[in-house]
């Protein structure tokens, strides 16, 4: 126990909980955090009890992001030219440079929203990780990459060249995992012990 204090921890289970009398199933959060509703010691398990609690723990909403786009290399320029032709920017130009600018906004907008409409997605934006960063991203990007390339050639190249990219991925996530822990761990060391 003194162990625990030493690092700011407390140890919830106050009930035994085996069947020959003694705690060895054991709860530990740090002294400031308040996470712990309604800590018992239930109904026997094989030769251990049940030990349940009610975690405080709020799980932050997941934010929300809306982008717009257009999909203009779904355009087909054979109509979209013959079109524009037919407008009144083309027909008869304006010799005012206001209205020749507003003919021109106006004409296009018109022509953009018939061939390729403005269009909306919303998307959740998980929470990204510690340990997630630039090169972690190059990466994956890297794998997908490589990963189309193989699913449209089907060539064994490309298979090799995907799974060495996928390996290169697995060996940052575990590389910066890694880091964040044994940087974690460092950093609670000496909190503990200063």
């Amino acid at each position: 126990m003194e162990l625990l204090h030493s690092a700011n921890m407390d140890q919830h289970v106050k009930e035994r909980t085996h069947i020959s009398g003694h705690i060895i199933d054991l709860v530990v959060t740090r002294e400031d955090h308040n996470i712990l509703g309604n800590l018992h010691v239930s109904s026997m398990l094989s030769n251990h009890f049940v030990v349940q609690d009610d975690l405080r723990m709020s799980r932050s909403r997941p934010q929300e992001k809306t982008v717009s786009y257009r999909k203009y290399y779904a355009i087909n320029m054979d109509d979209f030219s013959d079109e524009l032709l037919k407008y009144q920017l083309t027909t008869d130009p304006s010799e005012r440079r206001e209205t020749l600018v507003d003919q021109y906004n106006d004409s296009l907008k018109c022509l953009l929203n018939k061939h390729a409409p403005m269009k909306t997605k919303t998307f959740v934006r998980c929470a990204t990780v510690p340990w997630y960063n630039q090169a972690f991203q190059a990466a994956k990007r890297d794998r997908r990459r490589i990963g189309r390339l193989w699913s449209m050639t089907g060539l064994t190249a490309h298979q090799h060249r995907y799974r060495e990219a996928r390996n290169r991925v697995d060996d940052l996530i575990d590389r910066a995992k890694s880091e964040h822990y044994n940087e974690k761990i460092v950093q609670y060391h000496f909190q503990g012990s200063g």
